[in-house]
């Protein structure tokens, strides 16, 4: 049991060997606290971590650690009775506590608080990080939207509806073809019927083309051409 502790045994650190230590005894009466101090390097702090080992924490540097009664006897604790073991030193102070400087209105935090500080820090940084990443991108989604920059399909789809309506574009032809009053509307989807097509020849000859024939067939229209064809034989 706790009241029963008076011996601290320990090796590691700056105890090579095993060590006893008889720290919870005064005047030969149990003490309910100790209070170590010392030069630097003196082993405060292993005394320390070994009493945190015991209780039942992680030491790497710490290869033994267990408590003696006033017979040389290792007593065994319950997790109840380790719990009641509460060890204030450095590494306390850097887990638990956290001072907020702001001149003479700093604030000391400790325990749950300190650490829910060091959490919205470390959040914080990540918003920072986000924030740079979401305005990253707001630039790019932009410039994907802005009509007038060459990054932005519609800059490319404007252009196409441009050329489709001039005169000598699809829309001009349509109107010389059907005989309209005015060029054939292009609506925001007309190139869609266009740039899934593969014509055996380029642009400039299909020009060409359509010019011949449309030569050919005002005349037609007009009656001034010839139309030389051989006649056939008819049976006698």
């Amino acid at each position: 049991m706790l009241k029963d502790i008076r011996t601290v045994k320990l090796q590691g650190a700056n105890f090579k060997e095993q060590t006893e230590l008889t720290l919870f005894c005064e005047d030969n009466h149990p003490a309910k606290g100790i209070l170590l101090y010392g030069r630097n390097g003196s082993g405060k702090s292993t005394i320390a971590r070994a009493l945190r080992k015991i209780k039942g924490g992680q030491v790497t540097n710490i290869q033994t650690a267990s408590v003696l009664d006033n017979q040389g006897s290792i007593i065994t604790l319950s997790d109840e009775e380790k719990a009641h073991i509460f060890v204030f030193d450095e590494d306390f102070v850097n887990a638990n506590v956290r001072v907020q400087e702001d001149g003479l209105g700093s604030i000391v935090m400790l325990g749950e608080q300190a650490g829910l500080t060091e959490l919205i820090e470390a959040t914080a940084e990540e918003l920072k990080t986000a924030e740079a990443v979401r305005d990253q991108k707001k630039v790019i989604r932009d410039e994907y939207n802005d009509s007038s920059n060459q990054k932005a399909p519609s800059y490319y789809i404007n252009k196409m509806h441009a050329i489709l309506q001039r005169d000598d574009g699809w829309a001009g032809r349509k109107r010389k073809i059907g005989q309209l009053r005015r060029n054939a509307s292009v609506s925001e989807n007309t190139y869609k019927d266009f740039i899934n097509l593969s014509p055996d020849k380029i642009r400039d000859d299909l020009i060409v083309d359509f010019a011949n024939e449309w030569n050919r067939l005002e005349a037609a229209q007009s009656g001034t051409s010839k139309i030389s064809m051989v006649v056939p034989a008819i049976p006698a």
